[in-house]
């Protein structure tokens, strides 16, 4: 008799994608003589490369995630698995309504957006902040899930001028991965000037040298704060001028030493192999992505009720961040990293 083939739908976003790698694990261990196919962006192809969770990956280019044309796109790319059960981790219509006109029998999500008549096994919306990885487990049904940190995306023989260079310049745990960018809006990030004074004072306490991380789209945030270190001499590195790929930018955060981010999907990048960060903290509530274990340290404005706000346009000069100082940022990397350090010597 055929092995059961189980198709798992990951959500779009970077982060989501990596906190749904416990969900991955689980199920194998739970279905272990099922063969289990991915559906997700095929930007992310590179990144879960050789997790033992996956047999197979099916590609979603972009045109086939948005729209009624893209929707019949995936859904043909769905039906190539022929799976007798889908997971659908996103809470978009689309995703179940591809399930649906792929004909895949079993069709587990979440009952959000009216899409309820689209599922076989329909969980109930989601009604409280939780870590992800709690939520995505759930749809197992097997109760008693913990948080828990992503499963470690691994590392292989991977090359590129770019981590050859990152090589000769740092010495080992002297490197610092920076990513100051958001894909949510800016409200999500820590002002340059301060940001700048951060990386200063946390090269003179622990001498790490900030690697510039971010997307195209992240250009001139990138260059502003690449000349402010320039003006106060900190040596550095930018890559404004050529982004890396997901791959090299996993690579760059499993050298470094440690990792300053926004609440994006660059922290989850760093928490997925294993690299002590500090995540900032504003209009996102940190519920939704936080991990078990003392790598991640937070930073934020705790003096303030309104954070947590979801809001894209702080309508109150967005004090989450601007009056979060960087003494306070360097205090609490400071407080986090040794006693992290500490502990796993």
């Amino acid at each position: 008799m055929p092995a059961e083939s189980i198709l798992v739908r990951l959500p779009n976003p970077l982060g989501d994608a990596i906190m749904a790698t416990p969900f991955l694990q689980t199920l194998r261990i739970a279905n272990p003589q099922a063969e289990i196919t991915v559906a997700g962006s095929s930007a992310f192809v590179s990144l879960f490369s050789g997790l033992p969770s996956i047999h197979r990956w099916i590609s979603l280019p972009e045109n086939s995630l948005h729209g009624i044309r893209g929707v019949r796109r995936q859904a043909a790319l769905l039906r190539q698995a022929k799976a007798q059960r889908i997971y659908l981790l996103p809470n978009s219509i689309s995703s179940a309504l591809a399930a649906r006109l792929a004909q895949i029998p079993e069709r587990i999500g979440r009952r959000s957006l009216g899409r309820r008549r689209l599922l076989t096994q329909a969980f109930p919306t989601i009604r409280r902040a939780d870590s992800m990885t709690v939520l995505y487990n759930e749809l197992l049904g097997l109760g008693n899930i913990h948080c828990s940190a992503p499963v470690h995306l691994p590392s292989g023989d991977f090359h590129s001028p770019f981590l050859q260079e990152i090589r000769q310049k740092i010495p080992p745990g002297k490197g610092l991965a920076v990513s100051p960018g958001a894909s949510f809006s800016s409200t999500k990030c820590y002002p340059v000037s301060l940001f700048a004074d951060v990386l200063e004072e946390l090269h003179n306490v622990f001498s790490w040298y900030p690697i510039l991380l971010g997307s195209p789209e992240e250009k001139e945030l990138l260059q502003s704060l690449s000349a402010l270190l320039q003006k106060k001499n900190i040596a550095h590195m930018s890559t404004h001028n050529n982004p890396p790929s997901l791959l090299e930018a996993k690579e760059v955060y499993a050298i470094c030493e440690f990792a300053l981010t926004m609440d994006s999907g660059a922290r989850h990048l760093a928490a997925a192999v294993g690299t002590p960060h500090a995540v900032f903290y504003g209009p996102t509530d940190m519920r939704w992505s936080q991990y078990e274990g003392p790598t991640s340290i937070a930073l934020r404005n705790d003096a303030l009720d309104c954070l947590g706000c979801h809001k894209k346009i702080c309508p109150i000069g967005h004090p989450c961040m601007k009056e979060l100082s960087p003494k306070k940022v360097v205090e609490a990397i400071k407080r986090g990293y040794v006693m992290n350090h500490c502990g796993n010597s």
